[in-house]
């Protein structure tokens, strides 16, 4: 199996299930590195500022978010981290619906659950309970929410070819860019 990128546990009711999240898709793709040409060194990152060309200290570096062009909000790093959730390393089932009932235009990243530490008897009982429902429905999902690398989402639980799997959304606003 590939290496868990995030371990916690399906939760509903009384039942608290240990799973392992592993990615169910993978990108590959050439990670360059800049080299001076005449001795093939690697060369590093300047900060640089952008307006007068000369290099900014660590130390006088904040961060900012744009709000109009020139004007920023500067937020300090406790302010950042207070505004990640807070991950309970759960994932926490709500409903178990058809999967037609689930929206998918945010559901954005597929993952495969797998059991972890002794959790593989009640890992199997989850299985089977949407194996055997998924008689008298189309194919049964648990809707659940999730914190999961520091993403607030929406997921859809169910059994794929094989493999229990969650797809989960982001439940953040997201843009969308065409054209580009």
């Amino acid at each position: 199996m590939a290496r868990a990128i995030w371990k916690g546990a399906i939760s509903f009711g009384l039942v608290h299930i240990p799973v392992a999240l592993v990615s169910a898709t993978s990108s590959q793709g050439v990670d360059f590195d800049w080299l001076d040409s005449r001795s093939m060194d690697p060369v590093g990152y300047k900060r640089v500022n952008k307006v007068t060309g000369k290099e900014v200290t660590k130390e006088n570096i904040v961060k900012g978010v744009a709000y109009e062009k020139g004007r920023y909000v500067v937020l300090s790093e406790e302010e950042i981290r207070s505004a990640h959730p807070v991950s309970t390393q759960t994932i926490d089932i709500f409903s178990f619906v058809d999967a037609e009932q689930i929206p998918l235009q945010n559901i954005d990243t597929p993952y495969y659950l797998a059991p972890d530490k002794r959790g593989g008897k009640v890992y199997a009982l989850l299985r089977e309970t949407l194996e055997q429902n998924q008689q008298g429905r189309s194919r049964p999902r648990g809707f659940a929410h999730a914190t999961i690398l520091g993403r607030v989402d929406a997921a859809g639980i169910g059994i794929g070819t094989g493999e229990t799997t969650l797809a989960a959304g982001s439940t953040q606003p997201r843009s969308t860019r065409i054209g580009q």
